[in-house]
């Protein structure tokens, strides 16, 4: 069946640990795509109280990782990679599960 937003909750990770803050991908010719990957970047950034790094959208082609998850589903798909667990600094001001679920929640109630 077809959704109004598909979102794949992503653990960035990185070889070098000062890699660090928060990615939005979506298909490159999805405009609903990209206008949720702008509105959960803008979430991330504004409302959160947690100020990590907003390494921008970044459109996905074919070959690019994460293509299919985006491509292939019927509904406009983001991918959001909050942040690097492989950072720590990353990772502190994340903090909890609980604290990454509110971000989420904050996001989805900012579609509603």
């Amino acid at each position: 069946s077809d959704f109004d937003l598909v979102i794949e909750l992503h653990f960035n990770s990185f070889s070098n640990p000062s890699a660090n803050g928060c990615e939005t991908l979506f298909y490159y010719k999805s405009a609903a795509g990209k206008l949720a990957a702008e509105k959960f970047s803008q979430k991330v950034n504004e409302c959160t109280g947690i100020p990590l790094r907003n390494n921008g959208l970044k459109p996905l082609t074919k070959g690019d990782r994460g293509f299919a998850s985006v491509y292939y589903t019927k509904s406009p798909t983001i991918l959001i990679e909050p942040f690097f667990g492989s950072n720590e600094e990353d990772c502190k001001m994340i903090g909890s599960v609980e604290n990454m679920a509110q971000i989420i929640t904050d996001f989805l109630n900012l579609l509603s």
